[in-house]
């Protein structure tokens, strides 16, 4: 309103930013929604982690979903890895292996 008084023109690309909502219809103010925060969701995943010691990162997204979360699995992994809560993968050695009989060798 002040460019206004002083004859300026303005080019008003997004009149609705300054409202809060949004211009396309049907979504009303889904944009400005407001995040839990960060440290909250960590300490969520860190209980779930230490209570199910099996479950990866798939399953603790299942269940913080079950528990009202609005979070994306690729979030999870991504908080899962950084906190070094990865799952030990068991290989087998190569000593435990059923040799193959001599006979099939080539």
């Amino acid at each position: 309103m002040v460019a206004a008084q002083h004859g300026l023109r303005l080019l008003v690309t997004r009149p609705t930013f300054a409202t809060g909502v949004s211009s396309a219809p049907g979504f009303g103010s889904r944009g400005l929604r407001q995040r839990r925060p960060q440290a909250v969701l960590n300490k969520r995943i860190k209980e779930i982690a230490e209570t199910r010691v099996r479950y990866g990162y798939r399953r603790i997204h299942v269940l913080l979903r079950r528990e009202g979360w609005r979070v994306n699995a690729k979030r999870v992994w991504r908080l899962y890895r950084e906190m070094g809560l990865q799952l030990h993968v068991w290989r087998q050695s190569e000593a435990s292996e059923f040799p193959l009989p001599a006979r099939w060798s080539w």
